[in-house]
């Protein structure tokens, strides 16, 4: 007894004439491999912003901007420190600020849809901040 297929076999049939002879096919397959290459709706879109990103009024008085790239300064053109966001999916939000290579760092929370940065500094100085209109 043949333990060969029962399906037959056409010598000769390739995969590009299996694609021709179903076109419905191919729109499935291309289909299947767009979706595979489209990032998850979880990842969110790739020039979203963080809440922290923008203007703030700091507790000394002073404009305090965090951009988009993970720089901050005391003006837009300037970026004497670096922040991070080390819970992205927590609220509130926790960010370490680091002003001058570790002369000065800020752990600082946002909660989410709020206005008002806080937090303490490396020897636990209250710090906090206010955002500023665009």
């Amino acid at each position: 007894m043949s333990t060969a297929s029962a399906l037959p076999v056409r010598p000769g049939r390739s995969t590009v004439r299996i694609f021709r002879d179903a076109p419905w096919l191919t729109v499935l397959f291309l289909g299947i491999i767009a979706a595979l290459s489209l990032p998850s709706v979880a990842e969110g879109p790739a020039s979203a912003s963080d809440p922290i990103v923008g203007r703030w009024r700091w507790c000394n008085n002073t404009e305090v901007y965090f951009h988009d790239d993970g720089t901050a300064g005391l003006a837009p053109e300037k970026h004497g420190g670096t922040w991070k966001c080390v819970n992205p999916n927590q609220d509130p939000r926790k960010y370490i600020c680091d002003w001058g290579k570790g002369m000065w760092v800020d752990t600082l929370y946002l909660k989410k849809h709020s206005n008002k940065l806080s937090g303490h500094n490396q020897f636990k100085d209250p710090v906090w901040g206010y955002r500023l209109p665009e």
